[in-house]
This record gives C-alpha cells, sequence and structure tokens, in this order.
C-alpha cells in the first residue's frame, strides 16, 4: 500500500472523519478561562489574561449571587471575536449541597423536568449574565456567544445557554465535566436547542456520571469523549456506550485534567 495512503488512514482512524474535527482552538480557549475561574473571585476583574488562548481577553463583569454561591465572569476575546460566559464548578459546601440535590423541578417553559439546585443557582444570576451578553452583543454585534464551565460550572454553562437562546441570543455550549441535569424528555428539548455543543468528558472522569442514570437523570447530546491517550471522539445520542458512559469503576483524577491542562487556579500548560 502506497505510504500516503497509509498516512491518510491512519489520520481518518485516529481523528475521525473530517466533518467531525474537534474545535482546539475554542476548546483550549474554554477550557483555560474555566481553569481561572477557580482563582478567588475577587480577582476576576484584574487577572491579568496573557497566557496562550487566553491573550486578549477582557473581563466586564463578575458573576456572582451570595446565596447560592455561583461565581464567574463575563468578557470577551478580541482574537477570537468571542463573548465568553464563565462558570467557576463546585468549591464549596453550598456548591455541594446544590450538586447533592437529587430533586428534580418543572422546567419553566418546557414540558419536562430539570435538577432543581442547579437550575436555582443559574436563575438566581440569569437576568444580569442576559442583559451584559445582550450589552456586548450590540457592542459587538459581529462576536459569537460561547458558555463554558467545569463540573459544576459545566451544567450551569448549558442552563445559561438555554437562557440565553430563549431571549434571542444564539449561544454555543463548550464545556467540561458536566454532571448530568435533565429527565430523558428535558434532555431531548434542550438537545434540540443548542447547536455544535461541545460537552466535553474524560476518560474515567466521576462527574459525568452523576447524578446516577437509575435516578432518571440524563445527559444532553453533544459529547466529545477525550480518552486516556488524549485523543478526542465525536459521541452519538445522549448516553453513548463506546464513551464516558462505558465505564463503571471511574475517579477524581481524570475530572481535574482536560485537553492536557489541569483545571485549577493554578494552571499547568
Amino acid at each position: 500500500m502506497h505510504k500516503l495512503t497509509v498516512l491518510v488512514l491512519f489520520i481518518f482512524i485516529v481523528i475521525g472523519k473530517s466533518s467531525d474535527l474537534f474545535d482546539y482552538v475554542t476548546g483550549n480557549t474554554s477550557v483555560m478561562l474555566s481553569a481561572t475561574a477557580y482563582c478567588d473571585r475577587s480577582t476576576f476583574m484584574t487577572h491579568n489574561f496573557s497566557q496562550p488562548y487566553t491573550d486578549t481577553f477582557i473581563p466586564t463583569i463578575e458573576i456572582y449571587n451570595k446565596e447560592y454561591d455561583v461565581n464567574g465572569f463575563i468578557g470577551y476575546r478580541l482574537l477570537d471575536q468571542t463573548i465568553y460566559v464563565v462558570f467557576t464548578g463546585s468549591q464549596t459546601k453550598q456548591d455541594w449541597i446544590n450538586d447533592l440535590t437529587l430533586v428534580k423541578i418543572q422546567y419553566e417553559n418546557f414540558s419536562c423536568q430539570v435538577h432543581e439546585g442547579f437550575y436555582n443557582s443559574v436563575q438566581s444570576v440569569i437576568n444580569s449574565i442576559i442583559e451584559e451578553v445582550a450589552k456586548l452583543k450590540n457592542k459587538y454585534p459581529s462576536y459569537r456567544v460561547v458558555a463554558t464551565g467545569h463540573s459544576l460550572g459545566a451544567i450551569s454553562s448549558t442552563l445559561a445557554a438555554v437562557d440565553l437562546i430563549e431571549s434571542n441570543i444564539p449561544t454555543q455550549v463548550f464545556n467540561f465535566g458536566s454532571p448530568r441535569g435533565f429527565d430523558e424528555e428535558c434532555a431531548k428539548q434542550v438537545s434540540s436547542m443548542l447547536k455544535n455543543t461541545y460537552r466535553v468528558t474524560h476518560y474515567k472522569d466521576i462527574i459525568p456520571h452523576t447524578p446516577l442514570e437509575t435516578m432518571k437523570f440524563m445527559h444532553i447530546s453533544g459529547e466529545w469523549y477525550e480518552n486516556n491517550n488524549g485523543i478526542i471522539i465525536k459521541c452519538d445520542g445522549y448516553e453513548d456506550s463506546q464513551c464516558a458512559d462505558q465505564w463503571r469503576k471511574t475517579n477524581a483524577y481524570d475530572h481535574m485534567w482536560y485537553l492536557g491542562f489541569y483545571v485549577g487556579c493554578n494552571i499547568t500548560i
């Protein structure tokens, strides 16, 4: 077989179809911003975004609600002409209470149910998020909007994206290590709203397995699975048995590493 043919076949097998190529440009920026969101919130507006993938990012407002301990920030990046809505993952006792609340409630404007803790947390800050993103879109009408976060921040970004879309602001979800947040019907309805979603999972990360499927929780579609060798695969449906859902023995270590980065304030490049 010709060497060029072998090379082409190898690339096809390892990377996948050309139409399924992973967006590393947006992914690297999103994961770095998600990592920065774990820094003390008092530093968000003064953080020096000069590292690769976050350079030219300018924060505009902090996302914060004391009662639900919601944290994050909104800003825009000149280099890729994108407005980013960034949520912090679980850090405090209140975050874990929200995470471990396994009650589902009626999802407003939908004929289905959503995780109560996740939903109420995002609703506590959504009005200010919509207001700020609308302001930035008015100033930079050609810029796209990306909602991102890691862990609790990931499911928060999904829920915020739904509200932004319902406010006529097209928004892409690009998150990492998200827990489940919906019943089956809601997972389907939300998935149909979101376009070009990147719900990234990493090898045996424990968090995408929570809350349990047996508790009638389900992921949205759009999973991209990063295996132990760093190869990223586009998955099918909502719970692909060839991706994260194949594992029954999971761990916390894989939850802290995405796209080769340690997702924490002390960012490892």
